[in-house]
């Protein structure tokens, strides 16, 4: 960026004062007698590029509100513009016509550079270059180092230098040690990956746990297959152990017809009486399994209605009632009931004599408790 003009219109010592420089001059000299107004100058310029700072010294001669400071600059590629610079705390930028102008107007001409950083190095006034040679003799000798100090301000950077060398060692050195920082990481790095390593499950480890699960399944499968042999065996056993007896019944018949110890039968009879009788024999047990079967059948039914009727009897309420024998009702007798029982004829016929009847304990052989329904 170059400065073609700069005007101080209301500023410091100055009213209506405009500098122009040569375009073509490759360094400009301004001269000046002492209290001139060149430290003034300069300040402007930090102003006029960054803003007026909010308590500046230079507006002893103006009032703040009616500070102004204007210039003419162009960039590096020939772009230029013309501006001016108010007092103020935003929208401080405007155009000759005091138009306001966005604040990042002169970010393409600074290329990012800060108030700070200009002033240290191109806004050098004569304490900025005395502590830079005071920073420079601390440099004991480095030019680089003294140069960078001077130009850009920092302080103490021999020290600073010093710091950032002992924290680095403290990170990594060539040499390992259990102390820096790099190598207590890189410990638990490999330890992590060790630990992943063990953890991990491999190809060759996938494909035997496949197959070892495929022969667990057919071995699973085998004994599924010998349980059901031995079920079936187990049920063919029950089956011959319950039919045992009448085979060996009819054993013994074969036995006994074959010894002749069966009843008298004429000579002249042929071994088909031994196969009809064994037969006869055959259909009698078959028909007494099935007449036991069916009484077994009988007697489930009879327990299950003995059991409802039970139940029915318990949800009845409680009555005194009469013991009925065959012909005759014991009564109990109103002197002593429980004790003493007049017997008499029993009228079973009637609305009111009709009841459930059960054996009841104490009752006669063969009779039975009628409670009557009132």
């Amino acid at each position: 960026m170059r400065i073609l003009a700069l005007d101080l219109e209301r500023y410091g010592p100055f009213t209506d004062r405009t500098v122009r420089f040569r375009e073509d001059a490759r360094l400009h000299v301004v001269l000046g007698a002492n209290e001139a107004g060149k430290s003034s100058a300069l300040a402007a310029v930090t102003d006029l590029l960054f803003g007026i700072e909010e308590r500046t010294r230079y507006a002893f001669r103006h009032d703040m509100p009616s500070l102004r400071l204007g210039a003419e600059i162009r960039a590096a590629d020939g772009r230029s513009l013309r501006f001016r610079r108010r007092k103020g705390r935003k929208n401080t930028l405007v155009d000759g016509a005091d138009s306001g102008l966005p604040d990042d107007s002169l970010a393409p001409f600074l290329g990012g550079l800060s108030r700070e950083v200009f002033c240290r190095a191109f806004g050098l006034d004569s304490a900025s270059l005395r502590a830079g040679a005071a920073e420079m003799l601390e440099a004991e000798g480095e030019l680089g180092a003294s140069l960078f100090a001077a130009a850009s301000g920092l302080r103490g950077y021999r020290a600073l230098q010093g710091r950032l060398e002992e924290e680095a060692a403290g990170i990594f050195m060539p040499r390992a040690a259990r102390d820096r920082t790099f190598y207590q990481a890189l410990t638990r790095y490999e330890e992590a990956r060790k630990a992943i390593r063990q953890g991990e499950l491999r190809a060759g480890d996938w494909r035997d746990l496949n197959e070892e699960i495929a022969e667990a399944g057919q071995r699973l499968d085998g004994i599924n297959a010998e349980r059901r042999r031995i079920a079936g065996e187990q049920a063919r056993l029950a089956r011959l152990k319950r039919v045992a007896p009448l085979i060996q019944a009819i054993d013994a018949a074969a036995e006994a017809a074959a010894r002749g110890d069966g009843p008298d039968r004429p000579d002249s009879w042929t071994d088909s009486w031994t196969d009809s009788w064994t037969d006869s024999w055959t259909d009698a047990l078959g028909a007494r399994i099935a007449a036991e079967a069916a009484a077994r059948d009988v007697a489930a039914r009879a327990a299950e209605a003995l059991e409802r009727a039970e139940q029915e009897l318990a949800a009845l309420p409680s009555r005194r009632g009469c013991w009925l024998g065959p012909r005759r009702c014991w009564k109990p007798s109103a002197a002593s009931p429980g004790t003493t029982r007049t017997p008499r004829t029993c009228r079973a016929s009637g609305p009111r004599r009709t009841g459930l009847a059960r054996t009841s304990p104490g009752s006669p052989p063969g009779s039975v408790c009628l409670t009557p329904l009132r």
